[in-house]
């Protein structure tokens, strides 16, 4: 019990404070990837302020994480619960960083490939990321994408793991979170104020 906990919660939180874009900056000698554009500690605004190469190094490496904290705790126990722990306070790392003052992204990646290392996730997170690509090419909105792959998260996860209700309640812990990391969004969506990809956000 108390090795589940310190993996899922402390060593998964620790993971998940390494943010990629921060490292990224910060090794490079670039200036802090949250000064510029939208301010975000991501992959999206790494890719418009320093190009592909840098975006796809932060996804990488965001992604890994995600999966690390969970396969880590999958190593001492089967248990969803202490599974979804560790997919949550990776997650809830990469956005409040213990090491960045607690300024750090959103969290798409990170939760996309930490649910990915859960049991059934591997083909859900499949799915959502071709639910992505397209209404990110559609729409030009990353939010817009962003924020719909994680509503539908819970129905994927009734439509596959629908004996697992610990798998169940994740799902809208998770949709919370990610909802809440894009409040702003939100907003300037409702607006109609949200740039398209390719631009800035305000």
């Amino acid at each position: 019990m108390i090795t589940e906990f310190i993996l899922s919660v402390i060593v998964a939180y620790l993971i998940g404070s390494l943010n990629a874009s921060i490292i990224f900056s910060k090794l490079t000698g670039k200036e802090d990837i949250r000064t510029k554009g939208s301010g975000n500690a991501g992959m999206t605004n790494m890719l418009r302020n320093n190009g592909k190469k840098s975006a796809a190094f932060v996804l990488i490496v965001d992604g890994l994480k995600g999966v690390l904290a969970v396969l880590l705790v999958r190593l001492f126990t089967d248990s969803i619960i202490w599974m979804c722990c560790a997919s949550f306070f990776v997650v809830l790392g990469h956005v409040y960083p213990i090491y960045f003052g607690f300024r750090g992204g959103k969290g798409i990646a990170t939760a996309l490939f930490s649910i990915g290392a859960l049991p059934h996730g591997w083909i859900i997170s499949l799915i959502l990321i071709g639910l992505f690509l397209p209404l990110v090419y559609f729409t030009r909105i990353v939010s817009i994408a962003s924020l719909t792959c994680t509503a539908t998260y819970p129905l994927l996860v009734y439509l596959f793991n629908k004996e697992s209700k610990e798998n169940i309640i994740y799902s809208f812990i998770i949709l919370a979170l990610l909802f809440f990391t894009h409040r702003s969004n939100i907003v300037r969506l409702i607006k109609g104020q949200e740039n398209k990809f390719g631009g800035y956000k305000k």
